[in-house]
């Protein structure tokens, strides 16, 4: 007569423990897919913003060649289609000069606006010195 064994070989996962690991595995892939979200987003935002630096620095340096002949105050907007995509607004202030005679430098100030997405705008200041001494 043979004895058989109580203890069963079982070999494999319960379902309790695929439950666990599936659980697990839903949360880490919901973490990543949330950070890349966010990854892209940065992204694009930053695309749009060096569209909108290189609006202004082109802008600059028009401003730069007839800034002290004349130094008039404006604006500009860049556009994409219909929309408005950056908006650019400068204004100038005279630097007195040590003689006393004529401005002798001129400081530009610029102002840019950019549309990183739909109804948020990110501004940037900047300022540069035009040297008036010819």
């Amino acid at each position: 007569m043979r004895l058989r064994s109580t203890r069963t070989n079982r070999e494999g996962f319960t379902l309790v423990e695929v439950i666990v690991a599936l659980a697990i595995f839903t949360v880490g892939l919901m973490g990543l897919m949330g950070t890349s979200m966010l990854a892209t987003r940065m992204i694009v935002h930053s695309q749009q913003t060096a569209i909108g630096v290189a609006y202004a620095k082109r802008t600059l340096d028009s401003l730069r060649v007839a800034g002290c002949a004349a130094p008039v105050n404006g604006s500009a907007t860049l556009k994409r289609g219909a929309t408005t995509v950056d908006s650019l607004s400068w204004s100038f202030t005279a630097q007195a000069s040590a003689t006393g005679i004529g401005p002798a430098a001129q400081s530009v100030r610029v102002v840019l606006k950019s549309m990183v997405a739909p109804a948020h705008w990110r501004t940037g200041l900047y300022e540069t010195e035009l040297s008036c001494l010819v």
